[in-house]
């Protein structure tokens, strides 16, 4: 069975993802500070947007690693 970080193109495009969104938090910040967004609200907001994408992510990596029998506890 293939491995999900074999592929040499994994790595690259996975820092690739992170540059973009680190980027892109630093830029959606600054029009939040623009728009007059209090501070409660920007924290709730950058700690929502990567629970929103990694909740479902390690959902699916704990499901394949049950199916391999990984232990992830």
């Amino acid at each position: 069975m293939p491995r999900l970080f074999d592929n040499p193109i994994t790595g690259p495009l996975f820092g690739t993802i992170t540059v973009l969104s680190w980027a892109g938090f630093n830029v959606a910040a600054k029009a939040g500070i623009d728009a007059g967004m209090s501070p409660a609200a920007l924290s709730f907001l950058r700690y929502l947007t990567p629970g929103v994408v990694a909740i479902p992510l390690l959902i699916w990596l704990r499901s394949r690693a049950t199916v391999v029998r990984l232990p992830i506890h």
